[in-house]
């Protein structure tokens, strides 16, 4: 189940009955599952994870019209979805909105709203592209998977002397492309 495929074509109009039938007559089984799943930890993507399950009813409308238990179906979808957005979550460490008053002290949220500006303009594909390759492959171990020194090191047959030098480098030109707005 991929909620990222878009709808192929429009409903009919017994589709959509079909559809707003089914989501009215299980829209509390439907919240109710996907509260029991996200928790109270991620409490905050239920309603969007609601929507993407009625998204996912209507993309999967042929399905469902020939399913022995249409009902079922929506169920365990239901769980699939919010399952994939606590892992989602999880892995953009995104925060609600409401624990914004509970950040550390130390976290500017005039940086965080420029970070996010700087992500929306892909500036993070075209500082990457002024890298070399040696440089986009420690970049890449060191900071997207969490790799140690030793362990780039190892794999690429560097002395991790030579590792932390290129990562100085990607370090520095980071911040002068940053600085300079060469980007």
């Amino acid at each position: 189940m991929n909620t990222k495929q878009k709808v192929n074509r429009p409903l009919t109009a017994d589709e959509s009955v079909f559809v707003e039938k089914l989501i009215e007559d299980n829209k509390k089984a439907i919240k109710n599952i996907i509260y029991n799943v996200l928790g109270k930890d991620y409490e905050y993507l239920a309603e969007d994870t609601i929507y993407d399950v009625y998204l996912l009813i209507c993309q999967k409308i042929d399905v469902l019209k020939n399913h022995s238990n249409p009902k079922a179906w929506i169920f365990v979808a239901a769980r699939y979805v919010a399952r994939g957005a606590v892992k989602k979550s999880k892995r953009h460490k995104t925060v609600p909105i409401e624990t914004i008053d509970r950040l550390p002290s130390g976290i500017d949220i005039e940086e965080e709203a420029i970070y996010n500006m700087w992500l929306c303009n892909n500036v993070p594909e075209k500082l990457l592209g002024s890298f070399t390759k040696r440089e986009l492959q420690i970049y890449h171990m060191i900071y997207v998977e969490g790799k140690t020194h030793k362990e780039t090191a190892d794999i690429l047959g560097l002395t991790q002397h030579a590792v932390l030098n290129f990562k100085s480098n990607i370090k520095k030109k980071i911040k002068d492309l940053i600085k300079n707005k060469k980007f």
